[in-house]
């Protein structure tokens, strides 16, 4: 199995950085594995083994929920049901698919929690690593049966149903997000008003790590052969999320195919634009919209990002390897707060 399914990249380098703090001033930090990446949370106040157990729990009561790996988990029984009835699951993964199937209807299908079946074609997922495209014609075939429209979901009672027998549901592009959500729900619950939350690459923050000072955090860069900062921003009270072609591919008659699917076409993404960053209030929504953004491409993600005034960072990568970034104007705005 590998470790590191499609889209648990760690996509951000969480700094945090502390330079001049007494010991005193320094948070509490608990890490560990979850949802085959790593989970960092770092909180102030005196350190809680009942709180650092309840953060643990709570992540591997979602992995076994959402994860695709576990053959008893919701989402694997859910795909192993069949098609036209409703398919009893948690309040917690109808939540997740409610937003899932929200945001597929508002990128026009370029996020779309279907896809899984292609990213396994592909080698990217929980089968064997591939080192070319597959034939075109299973391509076509996977498609018929891709596609957000096929999944219904209720909240009341919570159940899913799809319509195609072959369908089914991947949630990691947006499941890291959701566990950070759920450990910010903790948090706030216990009283603690300065938290860190890293799930994966995607982050989550409250209050600030010093007097005065927020949190700090940096973009990296889309690149493969080392892990530095494209740029460094102040997070508060808001969560970030990225998506990047840079660290899950391979190479075949000099072109690099890419962990991220398009849903549409059954390809990946073109290789230009290295990566997407969303800054959003929760963490889950800016994980669903990093994975469409990508998806979109650059003019189209600029433009989507406008229509529903979402903060994005656009990395680029040119045919001499150089980078550049696009901000958008709700992004641009909050450097400038």
């Amino acid at each position: 199995m590998k470790t590191i399914s499609i889209c648990f990249l760690g996509c951000f380098i969480a700094l945090a950085a502390l330079s001049g703090c007494t010991p005193q001033e320094q948070p509490h930090s608990v890490r560990g594995e979850t949802m085959g990446t790593f989970y960092n949370v770092k909180y102030f106040g005196a350190a809680r083994l009942a709180l650092d157990a309840a953060i643990d729990n709570r992540l591997q009561q979602l992995d076994a929920s959402l994860s695709t790996y576990k053959s008893s988990s919701e989402v694997s029984l859910f795909n192993a049901s069949k098609a036209n009835q409703w398919f009893s699951v948690s309040a917690s993964t109808a939540e997740i698919v409610a937003l899932a199937q929200s945001i597929s209807l508002r990128s026009d299908g370029a996020f779309d929690i279907t896809v899984g079946p292609l990213v396994e074609l592909w080698g990217f997922g929980s089968g064997p690593f591939q080192s070319e495209p597959p034939p075109a014609e299973l391509i076509r075939e996977r498609l018929s049966h891709v596609g957000y429209q096929n999944i219904s979901v209720r909240n009341n009672p919570p159940a899913l149903r799809k319509s195609h027998p072959a369908t089914a549901i991947d949630l990691s592009a947006i499941a890291k997000g959701y566990a950070v959500d759920q450990l910010a729900e903790l948090l706030d619950n216990a009283g603690v008003d300065a938290w860190l939350i890293e799930v994966g690459g995607e982050l989550r923050t409250r209050g600030s790590k010093t007097a005065g000072q927020p949190w700090q955090v940096g973009i990296e860069k889309p690149i493969t052969n080392k892990r530095s900062a494209q740029r460094i921003i102040s997070l508060s009270n808001a969560a970030i999320a990225t998506s990047g072609d840079y660290r899950n591919f391979f190479e075949f008659n000099g072109v690099r195919y890419s962990h991220s699917i398009n849903p549409l076409t059954g390809w990946p993404v073109p290789d230009n634009i290295g990566s997407v960053s969303v800054i959003a209030n929760d963490a889950m929504t800016a994980d669903a919209w990093a994975t469409a953004l990508l998806v979109k491409g650059s003019d189209e993600a600029l433009q989507l990002a406008e229509a529903n005034d979402l903060a994005i960072s656009i990395i680029q990568r040119g045919a001499d390897g150089k980078l550049t970034e696009q901000l958008s104007p709700a992004f641009a705005a909050l450097l400038n707060n």
